[in-house]
């Protein structure tokens, strides 16, 4: 029987939708030859006929420029080959993203990898991070190959040191038997490395490789081969596509949010009843998918990061920025004397807090050397929209800031 809902339902402007997704994994790569000739070659050594394996490797880059992307698809291709030349179930590839997570819950989680559904699975809590540890290099002996182990937002882990340093060290770990470990670090902090200690930075010997953003030829031609397969061959124009290229070049030069602006002005079009998208569907679309993007990195911070960016922002609107952390730290407590929350109470807290907002991109940092009399300090100044970001701000706070 027709339903009376969605019996005359169709694609509308969509041929295959799921293919403007983000989880959608793409059959080929584009513009990024020169990374994944950098991949090949840290990963030359499993086929250099001595058993050996993987350099580790850290992968660095802004997000959307296809760090992830990109690891999935020379990962994938890797372990076709090994198990290819060398049987299968010789190779296993382990995709894990950090965010949240502490040195134990990744041990955890690469632990309960290798266990089935209806294994016994390694507790959230109540053990050591060693047995954590222990129990992963069990699981890797019992798997007897190669494991490369891929750690997403690995910058999101509080201190990663105990972790990178464990992991470098782990071929050496006699409970392995003949299986190794290479370690994949993908990270949006330009500067991870700084936070490295010096055992971890001499033990990890990695390679490193950096992703720029994407121009916006290279958007042009992601953009399009999504087009083509995602959407009806009438419903874009290449002027279209060049427009969302240039757009999000200059914003981030980001793949996924050129790709979300396009999914996003398709779905406007469809909903005001049209089958051709314009220019105007490009710029709402971009502007929608801004706020979105804005709103879900304000809820990674805590309520006093969410304190401390307001109060830049305050004072961004007054004017006064570029500031620096003491003129923050004195603005911040005024602030917090409208609500009952208590103030951090140390100038070191609200230095840790606008690292972490300039890490995400809410800010800038510029450092200044003004010499014995004036000393070397940093100063910070918003990088987005600030009237947008309060006005969010307000919302999540409830409160009002002045302007």
């Amino acid at each position: 029987m027709k339903s009376e809902l969605f019996g005359d339902a169709d694609g509308g402007v969509f041929k295959d939708s799921k293919v403007l997704k983000e989880d959608y994994h793409p059959e080929t790569i584009e513009n990024r030859d020169d990374e994944i000739a950098s991949y090949q070659s840290a990963m030359q050594p499993v086929f250099d006929g001595r058993g050996g394996s993987p350099d580790n490797i850290l992968v660095y880059g802004k997000a959307g420029v296809g760090k992830t992307a990109v690891t999935r698809y020379v990962t994938e291709q890797l372990k076709m080959e090994v198990e290819h030349r060398y049987g299968e179930g010789t190779m296993e590839v382990i995709h894990h993203n950090c965010n949240g997570d502490s040195v134990y819950d990744v041990f955890r989680n690469l632990t309960n990898h290798f266990r089935g559904p209806h294994e016994k699975q390694f507790p959230e809590r109540g053990l050591s991070l060693s047995n954590a540890t222990e129990a992963f290099y069990t699981e890797v002996n019992s798997f007897g190959g190669d494991v490369v182990v891929v750690l997403d937002e690995i910058d999101h882990i509080n201190d990663s040191n105990p972790l990178l340093y464990e992991l470098s060290r782990a071929n050496d770990n006699n409970d392995l038997g003949d299986s190794n470990i290479s370690l994949i670090g993908i990270s949006n902090n330009l500067r991870f490395k700084d936070s490295f200690s010096s055992k971890v930075s001499d033990s990890l010997k990695e390679t490193s490789i950096k992703f720029k953003p994407y121009d916006a030829n290279e958007l042009s031609d992601i953009l399009l081969t999504r087009a083509e397969k995602g959407l009806k061959s009438d419903v874009y124009s290449k002027g279209i596509i060049r427009l969302i290229a240039a757009l999000t070049a200059n914003d981030e030069g980001s793949a996924r949010q050129a790709i979300d602006v396009l999914n996003k002005a398709a779905k406007l079009c469809m909903d005001d009843g049209r089958l051709e998208l314009t220019e105007d569907d490009v710029h709402n679309a971009k502007e929608l998918v801004e706020r979105r993007e804005i709103a879900s990195d304000l809820d990674t911070l805590t309520d006093h990061g969410q304190y401390v960016l307001s109060t830049v922002i305050s004072l961004d609107l007054k004017g006064e920025t570029p500031c620096r952390s003491k003129t923050v730290f004195e603005t911040y407590k005024q602030v917090l004397e409208k609500t009952d929350r208590k103030p951090l109470t140390t100038l070191k807290s609200i230095q840790n807090h606008l690292n972490e907002l300039q890490m995400l991109g809410f800010l800038h940092r510029t450092k200044k050397n003004e010499g014995l009399n004036g000393g070397v300090y940093a100063e910070y100044e918003c990088t987005v929209d600030p009237e947008q970001l309060l006005d969010l701000l307000e919302k999540e706070l409830d409160i009002t800031f002045s302007r």
